[in-house]
């Protein structure tokens, strides 16, 4: 597709409001995919906009009482949360089955769908909660912690209340109703909080922090419930089981490999390296995902419905799937490469000289943030079009070469390591671009040419702004807001001359 039939499309939500018209006007028996059909061009965009409320008011909300519990409890209280929240993590990816991202693929789902889904939800965080239960004297003679075996049992409670709630949730978002969804978690944010900040301040030590977390899941659940209006049907089906389990199992295998992969990877980490070490390496690669991670988080929850609305309309889905990819890139390809060219000034002004090490650690992580935002579009657009197998299969492929790019690159040292994840980010990337070529039909290498312009521009401005830094100017506050606001500017000046088609999209979206 060529870049003059982007800008021929009035904007990136019009393409998906003609599709969701489309399905308005055929005949649906289910209020479900009605409420769907339906959706405006504004409901998709209020769609993100309150899916990034919900991401950043609740995140900056979580910040606040952290700090203030901080001062409250120790570390080795957050130590006992912590152990607890490992074993809990991995219980959770097996809870989860995949059943959600089942029943939105599904275009047409019925109540024996959703009762029987939600069965399966209780009845998998039963075993869980019951194998945790009686684990829990194992797992604290291992860390010689007593206080593990109530708090274990306690917490664990989370899986059990989530449950309940899960196919509601799954509803809400079916329907694009990020806006009440937003809200319950916004509230339940402000609610658990202060409990645990009171808490806390009642000297209930690790308990503030063990019925928080159990509290907030409770009200989310009771809220979530209530808004959806579900009700509860005793009703489980063979043939609904058999249909989404075939899919969701295919999504469970693939998490599965990623949670083992990905606790082996500080693993090895923390084995080779000193603890001061580490902590560079972790805090590099904490801000280098802050804007792909967060950012792509918004957009996995909004993506994957809105694809499954049209996933019959090639030629629409891809020019939404276009666009989605264009106005994405160039959002973390030019904020990773600002965070990259600023990365010296803004560790020096905020976290002191100490944190210095971190810096090229910063700005190799970076670069490997740059098209992982790809990755993630591409999954929710093979789940959406009914292609679940492939994330199992990239996972068999990719995460063990991750895991030998890691060993491999030990011996250079962590830059060494930091430069092994920008070969693993590109492998990955090239990889999924290939299979979406192959099974969606779709030639996202075409798709993506419009933003070399990008990677050009901001790379340069990137450098530019790395030698002033080093050679011209010194790094204090004032010339950081300066260069900051420059280099801003400078990216939007040429992002009108260089790259029209997204300033276009971008306008539009803003209006």
């Amino acid at each position: 597709m060529s870049n003059s039939s982007i800008c021929k499309d009035n904007s990136l939500i019009d393409n998906i409001s003609d599709g969701c018209d489309d399905l308005a006007n055929s005949d649906m028996e289910f209020s479900e995919v009605d409420t769907i059909a339906k959706v405006s061009k504004g409901k998709v965009l209020n769609s993100v906009k309150w899916t990034a409320i919900e991401k950043y008011s609740s995140q900056g909300i979580q910040f606040i009482v952290s700090v203030v519990m901080a001062r409250l409890l120790t570390p080795a209280e957050y130590g006992i949360v912590g152990i607890i929240g490992v074993f809990i993590g991995i219980a959770q990816v097996f809870i989860n089955t995949g059943l959600s991202q089942a029943l939105i693929s599904k275009k047409i789902c019925t109540e024996d769908d959703y009762s029987t889904a939600n069965w399966i939800n209780i009845g998998i965080s039963l075993i869980c909660y019951l194998l945790l239960f009686f684990s829990a004297p194992i797992i604290s003679t291992f860390y010689s912690e007593p206080i593990l075996i109530p708090t274990i049992r306690v917490m664990s409670l989370t899986f059990i209340i989530g449950a309940f709630s899960a196919v509601a949730r799954t509803k809400l978002t079916k329907q694009l109703k990020f806006k009440q969804i937003s809200l319950v978690t916004l509230v339940t944010c402000v609610f658990s909080g202060f409990i645990g900040i009171f808490m806390a301040y009642m000297g209930m030590g690790v308990w503030a922090l063990v019925l928080q977390s159990v509290l907030a899941g409770l009200l989310s659940s009771i809220c979530i419930i209530f808004i959806a209006k579900y009700r509860f049907c005793l009703i489980f089906k063979k043939e609904s089981f058999k249909e989404l389990f075939g899919f969701g199992s295919k999504i469970l295998g693939s998490d599965v490999l990623w949670v083992i992969f990905n606790n082996i990877y500080p693993l090895i980490i923390g084995k080779a390296f000193n603890p001061q070490i580490v902590g560079y390496f972790s805090r590099a690669s904490s801000y280098s995902g802050l804007v792909p991670n967060n950012f792509c988080s918004v957009l996995e929850k909004v993506l994957f419905p809105v694809f499954a609305v049209i996933q019959d309309d090639n030629q629409r889905l891809e020019r939404f799937y276009q666009k989605s990819v264009l106005i994405t890139s160039f959002l973390i390809i030019t904020g990773n490469f600002i965070l990259i060219g600023l990365s010296y000034p803004l560790v020096l002004n905020m976290l002191t000289e100490k944190w210095l090490p971190c810096v090229p650690l910063l700005q190799i992580l970076c670069l490997s943030k740059l098209f992982s935002h790809i990755n993630s579009i591409n999954g929710r657009l093979y789940m959406a079009k009914g292609f679940p197998g492939i994330f199992l299969r990239l996972s068999f492929i990719l995460q063990p070469l991750h895991l030998a790019i890691i060993i491999t690159s030990l011996h250079f040292g962590l830059e060494g390591m930091a430069w092994g994840e920008v070969v693993f980010s590109l492998t990955s990337t090239l990889t999924s671009l290939f299979v979406c070529k192959k099974y969606i039909g779709f030639n996202p290498f075409k798709i993506l040419t419009p933003i070399i312009p990008v990677v050009v521009y901001s790379g340069t401005i990137c450098v530019l702004s790395m030698m002033a830094f080093r050679f011209l100017i010194a790094s204090t506050l004032i010339n950081l807001i300066i260069a900051g606001v420059v280099i801003i500017t400078m990216n939007y000046l040429c992002l009108r001359i260089f790259s029209p088609e997204i300033y276009f999209e971008l306008k539009n979206i803003r209006k």
